[in-house]
């Protein structure tokens, strides 16, 4: 790991937060294409599902299929994420010698709420963990590949602990 570069600059760093929020933004106030074009055209999405199931979805069209039905969801979602850890991106290629590529892998946790819509309550939805990878080129940074591993519902949430604690409170 000698003379490798273990965190971007700043400057890096802030770009590529700022496509991150502006995907989630545009989850949240359901605009497609908007988070559509946080990503380059031969992007990969996938995730694991609560159940289990993987999926994955080559490039911006089939990326827009999954997406389209996911931005139409409950309003009042919001999606936020934590404890976001910077790792460089490996080469772009398995060939001899180093595929020259500036990129990053962004760990997080993610967990998403969305308002009851008799109450306008919070509720917590769901959550898990996210790897974004983040490719620059020509000086724009996109996502290049997103996974998402739900947390499975079997496992027992702290924060869903927490809340049930504090409802017994109540």
């Amino acid at each position: 790991m000698s003379g490798e570069t273990l965190s971007p600059s700043p400057e890096a760093r802030q770009a590529i937060a700022d496509v991150i929020a502006v995907g989630l933004w545009a989850l949240d106030t359901r605009d497609l294409e908007l988070y559509l074009g946080t990503y380059w055209a031969d992007a990969v999405f996938s995730e694991v599902a609560p159940d289990g199931v993987h999926h994955e979805w080559r490039g911006i069209d089939d990326i827009r299929a999954v997406s389209a039905a996911r931005t139409g969801g409950p309003t009042g979602r919001q999606h936020r994420l934590s404890n976001q850890l910077y790792t460089p991106l490996p080469p772009a290629s398995t060939a001899p010698g180093p595929a020259a590529r500036e990129g990053w892998t962004v760990w997080a946790y993610w967990m998403t709420t969305v308002r009851h819509p008799a109450t306008g309550e919070a509720v917590f939805e769901m959550s898990g963990y996210l790897r974004d990878e983040v490719e620059c080129r020509s000086g724009e940074w996109r996502l290049i590949g997103r996974h998402l591993d739900a947390w499975p519902p079997g496992l027992a949430h702290p924060l869903r602990e927490a809340a049930a604690r504090a409802e017994d409170v109540v």
